[in-house]
């Protein structure tokens, strides 16, 4: 799932007074602060790509676990240039933040006892996008996605449900799914695993795709599997040159890549599910699962 990257920043400390202008000039600076802090964390990790066109206070939520913060719940939208294409891009999406009494924007609520229970506030976010996204995933349930690891070849058992996973192998709640998923669609779904590097968060996401699949047309094996299960690749979350992860990718796979191919970006498989996605209207973010076209949660499976 695509979210906001919520660092800890200091904003002014709300205050609250018995006048009505003072009030609404707090209102006005919270908002001011909220949408600078939201402005500066997207521009810092999307090293200026991504612009924030506008955040707007949705929600100031009711918070019974605590006293020491103030939630809000924001509408996001941003904007950006896609690379490959030199498309203008845009993106809405909701999140949420917490206040301290100390003026702290933070991404997690604690309770006076320690307990994290933001949890339930951002499932809430996530139920509406799941209500909302029932689609026709026929374009991914083809065998260019059927995950069958090992092989270039294979056909879907008929008599089985499919399941897509729409996934960014740098995610980490993606990397937390892989296993699971592929576990419980054993026997049960025909399963669709649809690379979607969210390349502007994970730079080296379309890199790991790109020599995935110069691996698999090459020598008839899939290292996606080791991809998402192997702690090391973690580490290319931290990589943002073309040069750092292309020397990674060449040290840690175990099979010979074509640094010249890769350079010019075998990518074009890699970065295709962007332009289907949108044409069904399916929003940039990971993971997303559907049985049979309908949004699921993993749970359900």
């Amino acid at each position: 799932m695509v979210k906001a990257i919520l660092l800890v920043g200091a904003i002014s400390t709300l205050a609250f007074s018995l006048s009505e202008s003072v009030v609404e000039d707090e209102i006005r600076d919270v908002n001011k602060s909220v949408e600078s802090f939201v402005r500066s964390v997207v521009f810092q990790k999307t090293e200026g790509l991504v612009t924030v066109d506008k955040v707007e206070i949705v929600e100031v939520l009711t918070l019974e676990e605590t006293d020491s913060f103030e939630g809000y719940r924001l509408k996001i939208k941003t904007s950006a240039k896609d690379p490959e294409t030199d498309k203008n891009i845009s993106q809405s999406f909701e999140d949420i933040i917490f206040v301290s009494d100390e003026g702290m924007i933070v991404p997690k609520l604690y309770t006076d006892k320690g307990k994290d229970v933001s949890k339930k506030y951002f499932d809430a976010i996530n139920k509406k996008f799941e209500a909302l996204e029932n689609k026709n995933l026929t374009k991914f349930e083809t065998k260019e996605y059927l995950y069958l690891p090992n092989t270039l070849s294979g056909e879907r058992t008929k008599g089985l449900k499919n399941l897509v996973f729409i996934s960014d192998p740098l995610c980490p709640l993606c990397r937390d799914y892989f296993e699971s998923i592929t576990k419980k669609a054993k026997g049960k779904y025909n399963l669709y695993i649809v690379d979607f590097p969210l390349d502007r968060i994970h730079p080296a996401s379309k890199y790991m795709l790109a020599a995935r699949n110069q691996i698999l047309r090459k020598n008839h094996i899939d290292v996606l599997k080791n991809m998402y299960m192997e702690k090391k690749y973690t580490t290319l979350r931290e990589l943002l040159t073309e040069e750092d992860i292309i020397s990674f990718l060449e040290k840690n796979l175990s099979y010979k890549i074509d640094r010249k191919e890769l350079r010019e970006i075998d990518l074009p498989k890699a970065m295709n599910p962007y332009e289907i996605s949108e044409s069904m209207g399916i929003k940039k973010r990971t993971p997303a699962i559907y049985v049979d076209g309908k949004g699921t949660q993993i749970v359900n499976l």
